[in-house]
């Protein structure tokens, strides 16, 4: 969906009206990441024209080529090359940021951002176990934009006010 809105030419005319400026050899196409392959699927392919499938065949290359590095360079310090994906490890997060020695990156919780009435939200929550576990079990952070500005965090069931 946002990527038809991009790619919208009305869209476009109001973003330059605007000031913002998009190149009109310019598409956006979706993609999904897949964090535990690191495969990247192009969405919607049908859509992309005829004068970017080129271009398009390239980047899935390119999706290919940096998922492969990406699965290689966490592999070899963490001494994981003999997992088939399906093994986990006890301290598996840890070693995937940290190498013993330096953080390698900052470990971070995804943070979903929201613009819908608690109730709603509750509902999906309540309905869908597997979001209920993500959520419950601290995997993520569920976040809901207020009226107005501001944003409440989803905690135990509860809501409540994030500062600043």
């Amino acid at each position: 969906m946002a990527t038809a809105l991009f790619n919208n030419p009305q869209v476009r005319e109001g973003l330059a009206e605007e000031g913002i400026h998009i190149l009109d050899r310019t598409l956006a196409v979706a993609a999904e990441h897949c964090t535990v392959t690191d495969e990247v699927t192009l969405l919607d392919q049908e859509s992309v024209p005829v004068s970017h499938q080129a271009l398009v065949t390239e980047l899935q290359a390119s999706f290919l080529n940096a998922g492969r590095e990406a699965r290689k360079e966490r592999a070899t310090p963490l001494k994981l090359n003999g997992l088939d994906g399906t093994e986990l490890r006890i301290g598996l997060p840890l070693q995937s940021v940290h190498d013993g020695i330096y953080w390698r990156h900052e470990p971070l919780r995804l943070t979903v951002l929201i613009d819908a009435p608690r109730e709603r939200i509750q509902a999906i929550v309540e309905r869908q176990p597997d979001v209920a576990r993500l959520v419950n079990n601290q995997w993520l952070w569920l976040h809901r934009i207020l009226p107005g500005g501001g944003q409440e965090r989803f905690v135990k069931g509860e809501w409540h006010l994030c500062p600043g």
